[in-house]
């Protein structure tokens, strides 16, 4: 399974179709009402597994146009985003330069990148970890930047969710779909991906593409039933390594 895909001229799927127009229009989700309720509750659970602190270094791996950065650097972190694709990585320089957050963006694959080991307190990456050819050798590579005291977090797309059904949906519909290559994750496999390394897992996200966001009490109180029963119906998995 870890072979499934083919490589796009050595970029991963999601990597090469992440680029040109598609960097412009990629933050205009979280504008959206749904998009901003989404993001919010993928935040809410990504702190609480990340736990970064202010003046901590930190490696966003598949980082984008920088979404999560931006949310780290500006509580106070010193953080490093790397990408594959350069259009993203512009939109990202443009929005640190505007909000004057001082983020280091490298244009590399992770199979490329080179930075010293166990330097960083904090890595993680959000919704890359479904487009890569072989995960598990991606998630080893990120563990050893993990510096002693440290953590890992890899939040994935819940394979069992109804967002899961919908993207998949569309990859079926449109080969061209970003999803068409897509891997989500159940709980367990996203746990393999270090195998022998103890790790623990939260779910997130836990209402539908088509949840009305108006309804935003009931979407946070739906939130916390399933955070804490970690249903694993979410859309939203956070796996965490703590390296001792």
């Amino acid at each position: 399974n870890k072979m499934r895909f083919k490589r796009v001229e050595k970029k991963d799927r999601k990597m090469a179709f992440f680029d040109g127009k598609t960097a412009d229009t990629y933050d205009s989700w979280f504008e959206t009402p749904l998009g901003a309720l989404v993001d919010k509750v993928e935040k809410d659970l990504f702190l609480k597994c990340a736990v970064p602190q202010k003046g901590q270094k930190v490696l966003d791996l598949g980082c984008g146009t920088g979404h999560y950065s931006l949310f780290l650097a500006q509580r106070g972190c010193d953080v490093c985003g790397v990408d594959i694709s350069e259009p993203m990585l512009n939109v990202a320089r443009s929005k640190s330069k505007a909000l004057s957050l001082p983020v280091r963006w490298v244009n590399a694959s992770l199979e490329a990148l080179s930075l010293d080991e166990e330097s960083f307190d904090l890595v993680y990456s959000v919704t890359a970890f479904e487009f890569l050819s072989n995960p598990q050798k991606a998630a080893l590579k990120a563990w050893n930047f993990v510096k002693k005291g440290g953590r890992l977090v890899i939040a994935v797309i819940g394979k069992q969710s109804p967002w899961a059904r919908v993207y998949g949906e569309s990859a079926r519909n449109d080969k061209s779909s970003v999803f068409a290559g897509a891997h989500f994750y159940t709980p367990e496999e996203l746990m393999a991906l270090l195998p022998g390394i103890k790790g623990e897992y939260h779910t997130g996200l836990h209402f539908g593409p088509d949840f009305d966001p108006q309804r935003r009490e009931e979407a946070l109180r739906l939130e916390k039933e399933g955070v804490k029963d970690k249903k694993r119906e979410g859309g939203f998995l956070c796996g965490i390594w703590k390296k001792m």
